[in-house]
């Protein structure tokens, strides 16, 4: 099985060919396409046509498609929620973020990722992104014949190459890290390290 990764930029579309193997993962290849600079032309029409060039290229029954919505278009915020379960997290999503986001709960779509479980309670990334956006990509790749199996967001494409796919989540006892969801109390230092993706029009930290 393949995997094409495909990110749409405002100067570039990137393509990442991933290959499937018995023991992991192999990097096939990855390209740029370069989009006209000159005024006046229709970006989104040179990029159907490119995108129905590269998919005419793969076999339907043997490729996965992964698209990215742009940063710009999503928002993110750590939640905190007093349990774990993911299907209850994922409903209660609309309700925890309504006073958080610069647009309507009703026209957005959710996801939420649990970074870790202490106790009882879940630290969970929650992102919302209106359904325009999701439908005009979806649109785009109908009309490059391309059928995405994922859609996914640029941060949480980037943090992929940090993460530990196969790792369980990490989940503390409540004792370990009691100060971990007191919004009122101190808390302790956690280790971080950043990390910079610098584009043209935008950087991912």
């Amino acid at each position: 099985m393949k995997s094409v990764g495909i990110d749409i930029g405002t100067h570039q579309v990137k393509v990442v060919e991933v290959q499937t193997l018995s023991k992991g993962f192999q990097l096939s290849r990855a390209f740029t396409k370069n989009l006209s600079r000159a005024t006046g032309t229709d970006l989104e029409l040179e990029i159907i046509e490119f995108l129905r060039e590269l998919s005419a290229s793969y076999d339907p029954a043997s490729t996965r498609f992964v698209v990215a919505l742009r940063q710009d278009r999503v928002s993110f915020r750590n939640k905190i929620f007093p349990f774990a379960d993911r299907q209850r997290i994922q409903k209660t999503l609309p309700f925890e973020l309504e006073e958080d986001l610069p647009f309507s709960v009703e026209n957005a779509i959710f996801d939420g990722k649990i970074v870790r479980v202490v106790g009882t309670s879940a630290e969970v990334l929650a992102a919302a992104a209106p359904k325009t956006h999701i439908s005009h990509l979806l649109n785009l790749m109908k009309d490059s014949n391309i059928e995405p199996s994922i859609v996914s967001t640029e941060g949480t494409a980037f943090a992929n190459l940090f993460e530990r796919w196969g790792d369980a989540v990490l989940t503390l006892p409540a004792s370990a890290n009691p100060a971990a969801f007191d919004e009122e109390a101190e808390r302790p230092p956690r280790s971080l390290r950043v990390a910079l993706n610098i584009g043209h029009s935008h950087t991912l930290v």
